[in-house]
């Protein structure tokens, strides 16, 4: 499967490294070439340098032809736009916008356009469940 990922934060790199051991090809996009350096050993990706939600950076990293497209910034904002941009420009198949705010995850879930994925409120209703049972 060919993945593009977009923002080389912690879950941008930790999910590369899960899907390069996936053996899935790999397109890391990131703004700052500093990050890049930051990937593990051994993690065979290609890079693209440049703005997430430049349409010729996103052309550039294949989006146009990627099963998957996730945005995975620092930046909610951005993550949603290059989401939606990957989906209704290049027609991806399956975009999936990372964000920190659980309630821009609801709204922008509850339209359908994308997938929104918030991992701390995924984490906090794992966490509480796991209590609950111990309990």
């Amino acid at each position: 499967m060919k993945i593009v990922i977009l923002g080389l934060s912690r879950f941008g790199i930790q999910f590369a490294r899960l899907m390069h051991e996936g053996e899935h090809q790999i397109t890391l996009i990131d703004r700052n070439p500093a990050a890049f350096a930051r990937l593990p050993r051994g993690l065979t990706a290609q890079h693209v340098l440049g703005i997430g939600i430049d349409q010729d950076v996103m052309r550039k990293a294949g989006v146009d032809q990627a099963d998957v497209f996730v945005a995975a910034t620092a930046s909610d904002n951005t993550n949603l736009m290059a989401a939606q941009v990957a989906k209704v420009v290049f027609n991806i198949r399956r975009s999936v916008a990372r964000v920190h705010d659980s309630d821009r995850a609801d709204i922008f879930n509850s339209l359908g356009l994308i997938e929104v994925i918030c991992p701390s409120l995924a984490a906090a209703e794992t966490l509480s469940k796991s209590i609950q049972r111990g309990a």
